[in-house]
């Protein structure tokens, strides 16, 4: 009677504790995520438009100093180069002339000036320009370690007794490595003068210049006794192929001569007493 009575009634306790457990607040129960609450979205300041930026840069740019038109110019802020010096002007030079600096940089290749190089005896009546008085100077004797003060031909014990003079319609200079500038010692034209000293061979007349290599054999001779001679006249032969190859690199003939009347040539070129003439070298337009 009594488990009747149980089944009978478990229906209804159920029911109740639903109604029971609705009305009652759920809990969270524990390792378990709570639901997220759902909030209103706050409003968002419109972001600045482009439109905006472009009216506050034009402000600044209204705003801001004017600068001057040389400053915005970056060639204006660049030196002036000055003029290329021309033939007249080493003429009208009264005692040191500035070369041009020398190009490192030929049309040739050194196998090509060496299959071109020939000697040539006929010359045109036409004068060399600066740059080219400048690249021979500087093939002959010029510096090419400014560090250590070398030059472009080899020497023995870097003694550099070698000088060099340049003989052309403008007068007869000589050359200054240091600096890379020539230094006048006469206005006169002794083309023809120096070719009768040199047994009257013409190409030295005719030729737009004359290199010619003179020598201190005593600069060597403290330091190296009777070799000095050999190596001296050795160094002479180094600096005249240079200025042969390099005449060919620049589309110019040249000849080396040997036949030099030294006390002419001394007193031509008034030469120091402890210089000697070794070698001349013309060279010009080839005819």
């Amino acid at each position: 009677m009594k488990k009747i009575l149980i089944f009978a009634l478990l229906p209804i306790i159920v029911c109740s504790a639903g109604i029971a457990g609705a009305q009652t607040k759920k809990q969270p129960i524990a390792g378990m995520v709570s639901p997220q609450v759902k909030t209103e979205p706050k409003a968002v300041l419109p972001a600045k438009t482009d439109t905006a930026q472009s009216v506050s840069t034009a402000t600044a740019v209204k705003t801001a100093p004017a600068v001057p038109d040389v400053a915005l110019s970056s060639a204006a802020q660049q030196p002036q180069a000055a003029p290329s010096a021309s033939f007249e002007d080493l003429s009208a030079a009264k005692e040191f002339f500035q070369l041009p600096s020398p190009s490192l940089i030929g049309v040739l290749s050194l196998e090509e000036c060496i299959a071109k190089r020939r000697s040539v005896r006929r010359f045109q009546a036409k004068d060399l320009s600066i740059e080219q008085i400048s690249q021979i100077a500087w093939a002959a004797q010029g510096i090419t370690d400014t560090k250590n003060k070398l030059r472009s031909v080899p020497s023995a014990g870097a003694l550099y007794p070698v000088e060099i003079y340049v003989v052309a319609s403008s007068g007869v200079f000589s050359y200054i490595p240091d600096g890379h500038q020539l230094k006048k010692i006469s206005s006169a034209d002794q083309r023809q003068n120096l070719s009768d000293a040199c047994q009257g061979q013409n190409c030295i007349a005719q030729a737009g210049i004359s290199i010619v290599i003179t020598a201190s054999y005593g600069k060597t001779a403290w330091k190296y006794g009777e070799k000095a001679v050999r190596f001296v006249d050795l160094e002479t032969g180094h600096a005249a192929q240079n200025i042969l190859l390099q005449a060919a690199a620049l589309d110019l003939s040249a000849v080396p001569v040997g036949s030099v009347n030294e006390p002419q040539v001394k007193q031509l070129l008034n030469l120091p007493a402890d210089q000697k003439p070794v070698y001349v070298v013309p060279v010009g337009y080839p005819k």
